[in-house]
């Protein structure tokens, strides 16, 4: 891709004058409880200074003062960046990348003060002295590093610089509004009972930023963190954690669908579920009875409105809405014919579905048989980590485990032998 020589001026002369500031910054921050110290975060921001590198068609490798920093093409619009500070062990692999990606052929281009790997629809500028690395595109410059990569005891991560008018999105489901520039976003789930127009977090956290200016940047770390969207410094992107891979995944595409559909082919593809999961679907919290079930399906048949499923929350296993949660199996009481009412729905093209979760309660009817069966996520002791959430304590199935992953299908296999069509999974963090 061709780079004219006014584009590498200007980020020269950008970079130069955020170094000129660095020396009169003074930084002090708290962190999930922890302190960094003023004289940490100076040692972040020092400047890098290139050593050497190391260039194939499918990696770059650069050595500078603070550690290696190794760029891998993954498509002809995403790289990704990782970092390994002087000193710290091997991280690890890469959780977000699909296995399917088998990587792209970038060119190599040194022209004596900047490193120039690019495809046909981006370019990795890593600019040797002062220190730095940008994205580029045919129309100009996407994202720059501020700071870059940093390694502190207690944190580590990346600083990018932002443009003053450039919008940020994503992290996941929040109520925050569509631009999320100002927040500090935490990278972890929680839900969020009963909330108004205001939510920081919700259900789930995705560690992706995507920009107006036509880019996408993907934390590429599995641990607790944040995305830092200019709240603590308004013009600087933040992407920090405790531990984990000090990684990010870059996506260049300024048109909003080629963006989704490059990240897609990254990380990969979600399986498309039948064709009936994508029509009309009834839902409520909750029905109670079979009888009130059948009733509905009865009523939208009378109507003749479509109806494709439907699906039952809690009640399904316990008449109440605390207590019961991990009984995996039908209340009896309330639903007396479960297999029943399955097959006579099947006939009229109407699926069942069930919540499920993989909280089991002290209270429920297989909390004996989850320890028997050594089910449960255990704590640093060995023992099972009791959680006490809004419906009961008790643990969490270790879906890691092949013990907790038998134990738990055991349950579902009998209920798609009766006819079950699916399962909507639903709190799948301690809500602790």
């Amino acid at each position: 891709m061709k780079l004219y020589s006014a584009t590498i001026a200007t980020l020269c002369v950008q970079q130069t004058l955020i170094n000129s500031k660095r020396s009169f910054i003074f930084v002090a921050f708290i962190l999930l409880g922890i302190l960094v110290s003023p004289s940490g975060i100076a040692n972040a921001l020092q400047n890098k200074s290139y050593i050497s590198h190391v260039a194939s068609k499918n990696e770059l490798r650069i050595t500078t003062n603070q550690g290696n920093i190794v760029i891998t093409p993954l498509t002809d619009r995403a790289v990704e960046l990782s970092f390994l500070a002087n000193g710290q062990a091997q991280s690890l692999p890469s959780f977000a990348i699909s296995p399917k990606v088998s990587g792209y052929e970038y060119k190599i281009n040194d022209t004596g003060n900047a490193l120039i790997y690019s495809s046909e629809h981006l370019s990795v500028v890593v600019q040797k002295q002062p220190f730095n690395i940008s994205f580029v595109d045919e129309q100009g410059v996407l994202l720059a590093h501020e700071a870059g990569f940093f390694a502190l005891e207690a944190l580590q991560g990346v600083r990018f610089k932002l443009k003053p008018k450039e919008k940020l999105l994503g992290g996941g489901q929040r109520v925050l509004g569509m631009d999320r520039r100002g927040h500090r976003l935490a990278l972890n789930n929680r839900t969020a009972w009963g909330y108004g127009n205001h939510a920081p977090e919700m259900y789930y956290s995705v560690p992706n930023v995507i920009s107006t200016e036509g880019y996408m940047v993907v934390f590429d770390n599995s641990s607790k963190g944040a995305l830092d969207l200019g709240k603590s410094q308004s013009d600087i992107l933040q992407l920090d954690a405790k531990s984990g891979r000090n990684a990010y995944i870059f996506i260049a595409a300024r048109n909003p669908l080629t963006l989704a559909n490059s990240y897609a082919q990254v990380t990969g593809y979600q399986p498309l579920p039948p064709r009936w999961a994508l029509g009309s679907l009834a839902s409520r919290f909750g029905y109670r009875n079979e009888a009130e079930v059948r009733n509905v399906v009865a009523q939208y048949q009378k109507q003749q409105f479509p109806l494709d499923a439907i699906i039952l929350d809690l009640y399904w296993f316990g008449k109440d809405i605390k207590g019961h949660m991990g009984n995996l199996d039908w209340d009896s009481v309330a639903f007396p014919t479960p297999s029943e009412m399955i097959a006579d729905f099947s006939e009229q093209h109407v699926n069942t579905l069930l919540i499920t979760e993989p909280h089991i309660l002290k209270t429920s009817k297989q909390w004996h048989s989850a320890l028997e069966h050594n089910a449960l996520a255990k704590n640093l002791a060995g023992s099972v980590k009791e959680i006490d959430m809004f419906f009961g304590i008790g643990g969490l199935v270790d879906v890691f485990n092949n013990a907790g992953q038998d134990w738990f299908w055991q349950h579902y296999q009998r209920l798609f032998e009766q006819g079950v069509a699916g399962v909507w999974g639903d709190l799948g963090e301690p809500e602790a």
